[in-house]
């Protein structure tokens, strides 16, 4: 969502997960035994909803995988209104 600041999932474990942001910016992590991973979204990196993340893996043996485009979700309320 719009307000986490970690992407996590699931892979082959031991395989190493690559973040790539809607700026270009990359952010990478290891799969642990079970295949759980999960990865910083880079503070320079600024999600306010509706933006694409491609999430690939690479096994130990270097084969990458296909690549997930899931959309962040817009969860920040509004400000509130003022009254006059």
């Amino acid at each position: 969502t719009s307000e986490d600041t970690t992407v996590s999932g699931t892979s082959e474990p031991g395989s190493t997960v690559t973040v790539m942001f809607p700026d270009g910016t990359t952010a990478t992590g290891t799969a642990d035994d079970e295949g759980n991973y999960t990865i910083e979204i880079p503070s320079n990196v600024d999600l306010n909803g509706g933006e694409d993340i491609i999430v690939t893996a690479k096994d130990k043996a270097g084969n990458p995988s296909d690549s997930v485009t899931t959309t962040v979700t817009d969860t920040t309320a509004p400000e509130a209104p003022t009254v006059n």
